[in-house]
């Protein structure tokens, strides 16, 4: 599988990731700095570019990690889907209902996956926790608290910061 990286903030990592999996090539990653999206394909050993559609409309180019902010995500999902891409969106896959239900609904009438990258289910520590309670050990949860003690790292932080990574916790305590 190739796989293309929109992104080099989360999609670095992502691009590691990917390239340690055998069978999968990263094919190339896109930014919108022209001067850090080479330095990081360099680092990659990939090609980058700054068009997206560069790597969306390759048609050697199997799936897409959309690793933009949230607020592009559907744009280029569902231009991802529409040229039979499966793709892999970081969170917020959205911040309207409409938007992930487009998405949702653009890789339904198709042959493509749409996965997002809710982790925290495969969280080992937090595996443990949720078969722990699953087998009946503490009873059933009738009460809830999350914390998050995660600063923010990166980028510019508005009114989606509970969006942005308290996500992960409400679909943990929901899987719970």
């Amino acid at each position: 599988m190739r796989i293309g990286i929109l992104g080099t903030g989360f999609g670095k990592r992502h691009a590691e990731i990917f390239a340690s999996f055998p069978d999968v090539d990263v094919a190339g990653i896109t930014g919108r700095d022209e001067v850090k999206t080479e330095q990081v394909a360099r680092s990659l050993g990939v090609s980058g570019c700054t068009d997206a559609y560069e790597l969306i409309n390759n048609p050697d180019v199997d799936a897409i990690d959309v690793c933009y902010p949230t607020q592009v995500h559907c744009e280029y999902v569902l231009a991802s889907l529409t040229q039979g891409k499966h793709v892999f969106c970081e969170t917020p896959v959205a911040y309207t209902l409409a938007e992930a239900e487009q998405m949702s609904q653009t890789a339904a009438s198709g042959d493509q996956l749409l996965l997002v990258a809710l982790y925290g289910r495969f969280v080992s520590d937090y595996k443990y926790v949720h078969d722990y309670i699953e087998a009946g050990h503490l009873g059933k949860p009738k009460v809830v608290f999350a914390n998050r003690r995660t600063a923010p790292v990166w980028g510019d932080w508005d009114e989606h910061f509970i969006l942005n990574l308290m996500l992960h916790d409400i679909d943990y305590l929901y899987w719970l």
